[in-house]
């Protein structure tokens, strides 16, 4: 029973000491473009190293909350903000600023080469797979009659 109360009292007295070794601080921010916010946009804290640290997704007014453990605050951090079609913005992190805005530019995205297969015999694929569909019409147009002679031709 003595070991128990010495056991109870000494979880007591290092309670406080454990939950100030992981205090954490929250930082907020927002991410838009030269004219709106931008919802979903990534938004994250990396080591020199590039390693996660933190991250979160903005809301759809562009706003983000990240939550840091001051004790990963004694490295060298940077915080980026970034979303497909814009570019990336990188910025020094600063653990005494607690709020963080982002203005992102547009950046076009091109794909070098997409290529699109069909399964030349669906029916026995579908079946395969257990997927059931139903066709509702058949329209034949111009360009796909076209392009089917162009098949044709080639074989």
């Amino acid at each position: 029973m003595r070991y128990q109360n010495l056991l109870y009292c000494f979880f007591l007295l290092c309670t406080p000491v454990m939950l100030h070794a992981q205090e954490q601080k929250v930082y907020a921010g927002t991410v838009s473009d030269s004219l709106h916010p931008i919802p979903a946009a990534n938004v994250f804290i990396v080591n020199a190293e590039s390693v996660l640290v933190s991250f979160a997704l903005t809301n759809e007014q562009g706003n983000f909350q990240l939550t840091l453990s001051k004790t990963l605050m004694q490295q060298p951090l940077w915080i980026e903000a970034t979303c497909m079609g814009y570019k990336k913005e990188r910025i020094k992190f600063d653990p005494e600023k607690q709020r963080y805005a982002f203005t992102l530019t547009r950046e076009s995205v091109f794909l070098k080469e997409v290529r699109s297969t069909t399964v030349r015999n669906f029916n026995n694929w579908a079946t395969r797979c257990g997927i059931s569909y139903r066709v509702l019409r058949k329209r034949k147009t111009a360009a796909s009659a076209t392009y089917y002679a162009a098949c044709q031709a080639s074989k």
